[in-house]
């Protein structure tokens, strides 16, 4: 096997497409082609610059990205590549990503993305419910006009050669939940500092200590907040552990002068037992920003606007770190 490359189990893998809106594992421009020890190759043709004469000649992959609505404009991007075998994760250290409304389009790009390794988990002791998901690509893309579904090609290079696939995502100027450059919503969100008090608002095990300021509080500050909405103990996917603990990393490492804060979906309460999952379950921090799936974290800055949005699904601590950045010159 090349170098780059990791498998994952298939279960986990179809957890993964499940959290990321249900679509199927899309296959990369065709599937059909020579093939090479890595899968189908792809044939088909188009004018220059278009996807299609992008991708030809590159083996078929599967590309899953969150697949959800987005607002037009430049934002962090994150998506993952699976070989043609349905099991086996790319991790070459960069992948490009082009963009285009159609085939016959000449494409945007590329946009740079860098993989990361997700390997807070083990870094933090957690003991929360994992996905075996080992790693994802993220870089900034610059999203076109709105009211369109536009398709992502997502293509990485090894020694032996060149993978690609694609994913689709509609662009709308619709208000969406903690949308780029709006208010972040300020609200207050449950504070403990001690073990037990943690263990009454947070379901990760043991509780994390990322609630010692609520973000209305955290935004007087006029500080960088760093927000993830996570339930470690009873997500789906099993990826709102290893998130969280991603965050609890960047937090680490970029020490003072940033809020970072993660608001539990379900609380645990007193007798420490989380109600059982739904929409009227939540709690009043979560719905107050309306997301409807998780995790998510996003960057606030100190004025309190929305600088990065990432989800739903895992997100790494170098991701975060990068988007924080800016803030922080």
């Amino acid at each position: 096997m090349p170098d780059g490359i990791r498998t994952f189990d298939r279960r986990e893998f179809l957890r993964l497409s499940a959290l990321v809106g249900g679509g199927a594992l899309l296959q990369a421009c065709t599937s059909k082609g020579p093939s090479s020890s890595l899968g189908p190759t792809i044939t088909q043709s188009g004018p220059p610059g278009t996807l299609p004469a992008i991708a030809n000649g590159a083996i078929g992959v599967s590309m899953i990205s969150a697949n959800q609505p987005v607002n037009p404009g430049r934002q962090m991007f994150s998506f993952a590549l699976v070989e043609a075998d349905g099991v086996t994760l790319v991790a070459a250290p960069t992948a490009e990503v082009w963009l285009a409304e159609g085939s016959t389009d000449r494409a945007r790009g590329p946009y740079t993305a860098t993989h990361y390794e997700l390997t807070a988990y083990e870094e933090t002791g957690d003991q929360s419910p994992k996905s075996t998901l080992s790693g994802i690509y993220a870089g900034e893309i610059d999203v076109p006009d709105a009211g369109k579904v536009w398709t992502a090609l997502g293509m990485y290079r090894t020694g032996d050669g060149r993978g690609a696939g694609t994913t689709t995502f509609p662009v709308t100027t619709q208000t969406l939940p903690a949308g780029l450059g709006t208010k972040a919503v300020s609200t207050k969100s449950p504070v403990a500092t001690t073990a037990a008090g943690r263990a009454e608002i947070c379901t990760r095990k043991p509780p994390c200590d990322l609630h010692s300021i609520s973000i209305d509080a955290a935004f007087r500050t006029e500080r960088p907040t760093v927000i993830c909405f996570a339930t470690p103990l009873l997500c789906e996917s099993m990826l709102c552990g290893p998130t969280l603990d991603e965050v609890i990393v960047a937090s680490q490492q970029i020490g003072g002068g940033v809020n970072f804060i993660h608001v539990e979906e379900f609380l645990p309460g007193k007798k420490l037992n989380p109600p059982p999952p739904s929409l009227k379950t939540r709690s009043p921090a979560f719905r107050a920003y309306g997301f409807t799936d998780e995790p998510w974290v996003i960057v606030v800055d100190g004025k309190g606007i929305v600088r990065a949005r990432l989800g739903p699904g895992a997100s790494a601590a170098g991701e975060i770190s990068s988007a924080l950045q800016p803030l922080l010159a």
